[in-house]
């Protein structure tokens, strides 16, 4: 018999990712690119299909209500 001591977790951790109207599109989409990636990533390097979603990345800011960043990028918060 074998017993854990690690709660199993129901889906992929919830990530936040603060964006103020300043951010530019290579710090908010790479973060979240790179916050999507774990546990989908490798699996595909090594077997060919995606595994799946370890963490499951939401863009906050100070409204919901879409707004453009830097350079004039759409950004549409999710909370």
């Amino acid at each position: 018999m074998v017993i854990s001591t690690i709660p199993k977790r129901d889906g992929p951790i919830g990530v936040a990712i603060l964006v103020v109207p300043e951010v530019t599109a290579t710090a908010l989409f790479g973060k979240l690119d790179l916050v999507s990636s774990p546990g989908r990533d490798f699996t595909f390097i090594t077997q060919g299909t995606p595994g799946d979603q370890r963490m499951r990345p939401s863009i906050l800011a100070r409204t919901s209500e879409g707004f453009l960043a830097a350079n004039g990028i759409p950004v549409q918060p999710d909370y």
